[in-house]
């Protein structure tokens, strides 16, 4: 024990390392109220005074804890091999695979992520989290290029699309599922968030990746209305033949006998 100490004090980062990741063990299964000092440094196997060198109180030690989960984050989402002449890093080439990781990350770490979440959510100056000022700054950078329509609300959108990546592992109790149930949990809210942006922020022709995903999921979905499907026909003429693939047309059902316009029951 005391020669691993040794090799642990030549190396103050790898040793504060080793603290952090015992703190977020500790902070997902008992919570900020749960975590000390004493048994981070006993879970950590390092003595009590070098946890204290390192972090003076528990505030400290829970404050470089939540931003060790944002480092993460950020390591999660975004690889050094994404990186684009033009700085936008959710592209064509990338998205799928950030997307992917982000949600990979957050089901794998529920139960901390969820502690990330409410500190977030409670915190007078939120902005200032390193995680969400890197989301918030490239989904704007993304809704600025010439890969996103027009007219998108980037701070909006940033903020459902962050809250979706951290909530549906939390509902979906993803701490308690074996490792490949939770690839499955992430994958599905993966597939659901590309299919939003597809149908909502992406110019479809900036991201064949994307919709070549997405056409193996649901060919009649991930089609434009102009190009032709399985048989020659479009999307539009499809429409035309079956009702249901025509949501303005059921929306414009006509009311049921008796039922009077604007009575709020059909």
């Amino acid at each position: 024990m005391a020669m691993k100490q040794k090799k642990r004090d030549a190396d103050p980062e790898a040793t504060k390392a080793e603290i952090l990741a015992a703190a977020r063990t500790l902070l997902a299964r008992d919570g900020p109220e749960g975590l000390s000092l004493v048994q981070v440094a006993e879970l950590a196997r390092v003595n009590r005074g070098t946890a204290y060198v390192y972090f003076h109180d528990r505030k400290g030690l829970l404050h470089a804890t939540i931003a060790s989960v944002s480092e993460k984050l950020i390591d999660a989402v975004w690889s050094p091999k994404d990186r684009t002449s033009t700085g936008i890093r959710f592209t064509d080439r990338t998205l799928t695979d950030s997307a992917s990781r982000l949600a990979a990350f957050t089901a794998k770490n529920s139960a901390v992520s969820r502690v990330w979440l409410f500190d977030l959510l409670s915190s007078d100056t939120p902005g200032n989290d390193a995680f969400t000022q890197a989301w918030f700054e490239n989904v704007k950078a993304f809704c600025n290029s010439e890969d996103a329509v027009s007219g998108i609300d980037a701070e909006a959108f940033a903020a459902f699309t962050l809250i979706a990546y951290l909530s549906w592992p939390i509902l979906k109790r993803a701490d308690k599922l074996d490792p490949q149930a939770q690839e499955v949990t992430a994958q599905r809210l993966v597939k659901e968030i590309l299919r939003l942006s597809m149908f909502g922020a992406m110019k479809p022709d900036r991201f064949p990746t994307v919709r070549d995903i997405l056409a193996h999921e649901l060919p009649t979905l991930a089609e434009p209305l102009g190009q032709p499907l399985a048989g020659g026909a479009t999307l539009a003429e499809k429409r035309k033949e079956d009702p249901r693939l025509d949501v303005k047309r059921r929306l414009k059902k006509p009311l049921k006998k008796g039922a009077k316009k604007g009575s709020g029951r059909q």
